[in-house]
């Protein structure tokens, strides 16, 4: 990554085109030709060294083949990756879901551009309406599900909790209902390094549905449920990297929150390639976390991306620090070492954290309580009983899972 970002910096500053070609392994299997150049990406050049993961195993590769899978969210950044990695492995079918029928529209015309199949099947629909979720699972039957579908702005939904706990945490009850009543499998789980002891309403919501996995996991017998932890995501919609590059384009200024913060970075193919490996990982609601090496401080990522488009930081655009945005922290964590341990797992770089276990019937008292404050339309109850339900613990007794 140092030398090729010398190079583009290089290049930049004479006007000169970089271009990549195609490694030696995609040419002798076929996949490109010599002359299949392509534009270096941000994401090669800015935050940590990608983490090399081995090809998928062959177990990760039976349990995909010749099923039918449903994506939520698919028209997102996560969803329509997960599309486009999991087509090699031969599915049966793909049900592609999403609200967003723009997003929706998109992914399903790249994936029929690259050699998808009658096997696509594109749903426009929400998943908070379960009545909705359970005629889609009785015409398409899903074995395998992957729920990315979530709002993910933080400041919205510090302005907007209700919303955040309709969509994001009773969607996600929905989807786990209806798939433990069909003939689902493998169910996971899309979370975020922001439910760890959440100080924002988003990461809150995320943290009440690794919840409502893990409680209903417990009475699971057919479908092996499994969440996925990641940081922020490099090139996704709304991240840091697009934004400070339409503010570079402008002119300036960069503007940052704080002059501390640090994210942990990762890209979009790294994060889906875990969430794929971690389908076939979980047997209790366990959650799965990638080494994503040290967090990336913000202020060299905005410095860095000035310097890569042949600009001096602080001279011909100036870096700014606002406040820090409702709901933002300065520092992420992977795990909450209060509440959760962690191990290592047979595939490499990835890790199992084991929560406490829950007491369900509280848990449920105040889920109950959580979605009827929703309904109604009240803020402050949200607010109110959120991070009640992060409290619903055993003492000092931890989840029981399987094997990993």
């Amino acid at each position: 990554r140092t030398t090729l970002k010398r190079l583009w910096a290089l290049c930049e500053h004479l006007n000169v085109a970089i271009k990549i070609i195609p490694t030696l392994e995609e040419i002798l299997h076929g996949k490109l030709n010599i002359s299949a150049f392509r534009n270096v990406q941000m994401a090669e050049l800015l935050g940590r060294e990608s983490v090399e993961l081995p090809p998928f195993a062959a177990e990760v590769e039976a349990a995909y083949q010749g099923k039918r899978i449903l994506i939520t969210g698919a028209g997102g950044s996560i969803g329509s990756e997960l599309a486009r990695q999991l087509l090699p492995l031969g599915p049966k079918e793909l049900i592609l879901l999403d609200k967003d029928e723009n997003g929706l529209n998109d992914v399903c015309g790249h994936l029929a551009s690259n050699g998808g199949g009658p096997g696509i099947h594109p749903v426009v629909a929400d998943i908070r309406f379960c009545e909705r979720l359970k005629a889609i699972f009785k015409e398409f039957r899903p074995e395998v599900v992957f729920h990315a579908a979530a709002h993910k702005h933080v400041p919205l939904m510090e302005l907007n909790p209700c919303e955040a706990v309709l969509n994001n945490v009773i969607g996600t009850r929905n989807l786990v209902e209806v798939s433990q009543s069909g003939d689902v499998s493998y169910f996971v789980f899309i979370s975020t390094d922001k439910a760890v002891k959440p100080t924002s309403i988003m990461g809150a919501t995320k943290r009440v549905c690794e919840l409502v996995i893990q409680a209903r996991s417990k009475d699971a017998h057919q479908t092996r449920f499994a969440c996925v932890r990641f940081g922020n995501v490099m090139g996704s919609r709304g991240s840091v990297i697009p934004f400070f590059q339409q503010q570079i384009a402008r002119g300036g200024p960069v503007t940052l929150t704080h002059p501390e913060m640090k994210r942990y970075m990762m890209t979009i193919p790294e994060a889906v390639r875990l969430v794929i490996q971690a389908g076939v990982m979980g047997s209790g609601g366990e959650i799965f976390i990638l080494d994503m090496g040290d967090p990336v401080p913000i202020l060299d990522l905005a410095n860095d991306l000035i310097e890569l488009s042949g600009l001096r930081p602080g001279k011909d655009i100036q870096v700014e620090v606002t406040q820090p945005r409702p709901g933002e922290k300065l520092t992420e964590e992977l795990f909450d070492s209060e509440t959760e341990t962690t191990s290592s797992t047979r595939f490499e770089k990835i890790s199992v954290v084991r929560p406490k276990a829950l007491r369900l019937e509280a848990f449920n008292e105040k889920l109950a309580a959580l979605e009827y404050a929703a309904n109604r339309n009240d803020p402050e109850g949200v607010q109110r009983i959120l991070p009640e339900l992060n409290v619903c613990f055993e003492a000092d007794k931890a989840l029981t899972v399987g094997q990993d």
